[in-house]
C-alpha cells in the first residue's frame, strides 16, 4: 500500500496531498490544520515518504523505512524541548543553520514543525524569515491544531491541508455528498445574485466553525480547477467528474475575479481562525463574490 494511502479517514487531505505529487509543483511551505487526533502528524510523515521516495511512497526502499523509523538524516520532526511548553528561538536558528546545506541522501530535506501554534514570539520571527527567503529542496510541513496562534505573516506563505474530525461531511466525496450539494446550491444562488436565499442557506450551512472551514476550503479547490481550465491545465483537475460544471463557469469567470477570489477565501480562513462567527464570515465571502461577479445590483428574492 502506497504511504499517501495509509492516511485513513482523510479523504479530502489525502486527494490534495496526491494531487501535489502528481503534479510536481512542491511548494515550499505546508501548513496541516485540524483538531488533535486528526492524524497531522502522522500524514505529515508519509507525505515525506512520498516526496523523498523514487516510487512515491512505496513503504519498503531505505528512503522510506528509515524516514518511518525516525532515523532519516534529511527528515527531523521539531518538537518542544524536554520540559519545554513552547518551541524555542534556539531551535528555529539550528533548523535555519542547516536547511541552507544539501540533502545529504534524499531529494527533498524535511522539516516537519509540531503544533506550530507553540512557538515563542522569537521563534516564530525567526521561521519567518527562513520562509521569506526560503532554502531549495527543502519543505517545511507545519501542523497545528490552534492556527490562530500562527502569525499570519506565517500562514500566508504556506500551502494550507485541512483535517477534518467529520468523515461523512469529507466533501472530496463526490458526487452525492450532502455538503457538496448544499455548497453548489449556493454557488448557483451567487451567479443569480439572490442575496435573501444566499442568507438563508448559510444559516444552514454554517451550523458551527468546522462546517464553515471545510465550505471554505472546498471553494479554495473549486475555483482553483476553474482557474486550471482556464490555462488549459486539466490534467491536474481534482473535481474531474464534475467536468461540465467546470466548463460553464470558467466561461463566464474572468482570470482576475478568480485571483480575486482566492484572496477573500484566504482571508475568510484567517477569520474562521480567530474565531470570527462562521455565519458572518461565509455571509462576508458570499458578499463578495456576487460584488466580483461583474454585477452592480443583487436581487431580493
Amino acid at each position: 500500500m502506497n504511504a499517501l494511502d495509509k492516511i485513513k479517514n482523510q479523504n479530502l487531505a489525502s486527494r490534495i496531498l496526491k494531487g501535489i505529487l502528481k503534479t510536481g509543483r512542491i511548494a515550499n511551505t505546508y501548513l496541516f490544520t485540524g483538531l488533535q487526533g486528526t492524524g497531522k502528524k502522522f500524514a505529515a510523515i508519509q507525505f515525506a515518504k512520498a516526496l523523498n521516495c523514487p516510487n512515491g511512497g512505496c513503504e519498503q526502499c531505505p528512503s522510506c523505512i528509515k524516514i518511518g523509523e525516525f532515523s532519516h538524516p534529511d527528515v527531523h520532526i521539531i518538537t518542544p524541548e524536554l520540559n519545554k511548553d513552547s518551541i524555542l528561538v534556539d531551535q528555529m536558528r539550528n533548523m535555519q543553520r542547516e536547511a541552507y546545506l544539501k540533502p545529504f541522501i534524499a531529494r527533498f530535506k524535511v522539516y516537519i514543525i509540531e503544533e506550530a501554534g507553540n512557538m515563542t514570539e522569537e521563534a516564530a520571527n525567526s521561521l519567518l524569515k527562513i520562509l521569506e527567503e526560503p532554502p531549495v529542496d527543502t519543505v517545511f510541513i507545519l501542523t497545528t491544531s490552534s492556527p490562530q496562534d500562527i502569525l499570519p505573516t506565517i500562514i500566508s506563505r504556506c500551502q494550507m491541508v485541512r483535517f477534518t474530525t467529520k468523515s461523512k461531511t469529507d466533501l472530496a466525496h463526490l458526487p452525492g455528498s450532502h455538503g457538496v450539494e448544499k455548497v453548489e446550491k449556493v454557488l448557483s444562488l451567487i451567479e443569480l445574485c439572490k442575496i435573501l436565499q444566499i442568507f438563508r442557506e448559510v444559516k444552514n450551512l454554517a451550523s458551527n466553525k468546522e462546517d464553515a472551514e471545510e465550505i471554505v476550503d472546498f471553494l479554495a479547490l473549486w475555483y482553483r480547477d476553474i482557474l486550471l481550465l482556464k490555462e488549459k491545465d486539466e490534467e491536474f483537475l481534482i473535481f474531474k467528474d464534475r467536468m461540465e460544471q467546470l466548463r460553464d463557469m470558467e466561461k463566464k469567470l474572468s482570470e482576475d475575479f478568480l485571483f480575486q477570489v482566492f484572496r477573500d477565501i484566504l482571508q475568510a480562513r484567517h477569520l474562521l481562525a480567530r474565531n470570527v462567527s462562521p455565519r458572518l464570515t461565509l455571509e462576508s465571502l458570499f458578499l463578495k463574490f456576487g460584488e466580483k461577479n461583474g454585477r452592480g445590483y443583487w436581487n431580493k428574492t
